[in-house]
């Protein structure tokens, strides 16, 4: 009954927030993982979250006179990441890749991905747990110490959306955007140890300890194949990533993030 209640009143906010506001709601989308990623080195709190991103940015946005006077008054909005000859040249957002020197075939179904992948053979350190989204997921780290996300089909369509993933990345890293690497793997649970420390986020929300129960109704979420096999996208964890970016604004921590990112091209 508390499940199913608190269920209704996350219902009941996140409907009462799209009546009153009216529009369309920046950061309606984000799951619980996204908040965790925004909120570094302190233990999050959801409904914290979820008010500051549903409720108080969009109606403090509301006050901006300088939007209001846009959606009064539209006109032309140019780019501000062009060159003279409306261009948009490299920077940390996109690379003129395929555009400046044209990629061979093998590269183009390469994509960005660099090695083989995690070995299917483990073992593999569970580190987080993924209930938010479409399909469940896993954080882990192999035996070479490289961390990986695990991303599963709908337990009702199987290869549907690993096999989007693995074709969209190539094409995006061909476009010229960064995208990490990502490996179609087939494996089975039993190379999969939990670290002491893995947490998962249940359906409330709420971060837990990821315990041998909580693992297997996630894996009960997941398609099997013959023999008890999984298949999953794995895509690997840059070291060297500036971590998570607002699709408005820039981040001020990072001093070559000049342009807001709703002005990008």
């Amino acid at each position: 009954m508390k499940t199913d209640f608190s269920r209704f009143v996350r219902a009941l906010v996140l409907l009462s927030a799209a009546m009153i506001i009216g529009m369309p709601i920046r950061g309606f989308g984000l799951t619980v993982e996204e908040f965790d990623q925004q909120v570094k080195d302190r233990e999050i709190f959801f409904y914290r979250e979820f008010f500051n991103n549903i409720v108080y940015d969009p109606f403090a946005n509301l006050l901006r006179f300088d939007r209001l006077r846009d959606r009064l008054f539209p006109s032309e909005h140019k780019a501000r990441d062009i060159n003279p000859f409306d261009e948009v040249p490299d920077s940390g957002f996109f690379v003129n890749r395929h555009a400046k020197n044209r990629m061979s075939l093998s590269d183009l179904k390469r994509g960005p991905d660099l090695g083989d992948g995690p070995n299917p053979q483990g073992p593999w350190t569970v580190l987080k747990g993924k209930t938010e989204g479409v399909s469940a997921g896993l954080m882990i780290k192999d035996e070479r110490g490289d961390r990986y996300l695990l991303k599963f089909d709908p337990k009702e369509n199987p290869e549907m959306a690993t096999s989007a993933e693995m074709i969209s990345h190539k094409f995006f890293h061909a476009f010229g955007y960064h995208v990490a690497e990502y490996y179609l793997v087939y494996f089975n649970p039993s190379i999969l140890t939990l670290d002491p420390k893995a947490t998962y986020y249940n359906k409330d929300g709420f971060k837990k300890p990821l315990n041998e129960e909580a693992l297997q109704e996630l894996m009960d979420l997941m398609p099997k194949f013959k023999g008890g096999v999984l298949r999953a996208s794995a895509s690997k964890i840059l070291e060297n990533a500036k971590g998570y970016m607002d699709f408005e604004g820039r981040r001020k921590s990072d001093p070559d993030d000049l342009i807001p990112h709703e002005d990008r091209r």
